[in-house]
This record gives C-alpha cells, sequence and structure tokens, in this order.
C-alpha cells in the first residue's frame, strides 16, 4: 500500500504501478492488479490510521501505513487518461500541442 501512494504521489500513473507490482508476481486476492484497484485504496482513511464505526472515530487501532498529508496529495490528483504516463506527462504534452498548433 505504502508503495502504491509513494508512486502515485511522484506522477507514476495508476496503469505503470499495476503493471510494476504484477511484474512481481503480486496479487490481490489471487487475481492480477489493474489501475481500477488502486481507486478505493486512494480514499480509504484506514490506512492513515483512522476510521469511523458508525459515526465515531476510532484511533490507534490500526498502526498507520502513510501519513494523513500523503493521502490528502493523492486525493487531489487528477487520474491520467489512459495511455498517459502520469498526470505530469498529460499537462506537458497538452501545453506542447497547443504551443506547436499556433
Amino acid at each position: 500500500i505504502r508503495y502504491v501512494f509513494e508512486q502515485y504521489d511522484k506522477g507514476v500513473s495508476k496503469k505503470q504501478i499495476a503493471t510494476d507490482l504484477n511484474a512481481q508476481g503480486i496479487r490481490v486476492k489471487g487475481k492480477p492488479i489493474t489501475h481500477k484497484t488502486f481507486d478505493n485504496y486512494m480514499k480509504n482513511t484506514k490506512y492513515t490510521g483512522e476510521f469511523y464505526f458508525g459515526e465515531r472515530l476510532c484511533t490507534n487501532m490500526y498502526p498507520p501505513i502513510i501519513d494523513k498529508e500523503m493521502l490528502e496529495r493523492v486525493q487531489q490528483l487528477p487520474d491520467a487518461p489512459l495511455g498517459w504516463k502520469s498526470p505530469n506527462e498529460f499537462l506537458s504534452s497538452f501545453f506542447l500541442q497547443c504551443v506547436t498548433n499556433v
């Protein structure tokens, strides 16, 4: 989980992260990982060591895997369109295309 968050925070696409993990033989419930696997990860506050049980906030039940700041940064990142390597590459390519079309 930490690896997924760290890589995505660095600008690596979910698709590339899935490819890397699959190459290492890592599976989720016995199945190969897809970029869609990570969608729920990116919303799950349990990885920060906190979660809600009903309306009650529970802390210190699970050790934090990532800090709250990383969770918030990752949640703010846009999803890259399929075929692009990262959100940063998408923006760079878009800018270059606009400049060359002028």
